[in-house]
């Protein structure tokens, strides 16, 4: 998860370059901040739950819901405030 997050931040060209290497700080501290504004999963999220995903029992549809995903989607500040400067 880490690795395609840094990777993402590599091929954006906004991004600051202290945030685009997964063995630097910046990067974390980036990842600690996001997470703290609710816009992403902290680390700990990532210690707690990876029993979830490997059990047997496990199903992606009991996870969530296509259609709240897409409401969540909608509402996003960022997804507004890109189809309004288009």
């Amino acid at each position: 998860m880490a690795a395609g997050t840094a990777q993402l931040a590599q091929a954006d060209g906004d991004a600051p370059d202290e945030i685009k290497n997964l063995f630097k700080v910046g990067f974390w501290r980036a990842w600690q901040r996001t997470a703290k504004l609710k816009n992403g999963m902290s680390l700990g999220w990532f210690i707690r739950k990876p029993h979830t995903f490997f059990s047997p029992n496990y199903h992606p549809l009991a996870e969530g819901s296509t259609a709240q995903a897409l409401a969540y989607i909608n509402a996003s500040q960022g997804v507004i405030a890109n189809a309004l400067s288009d």
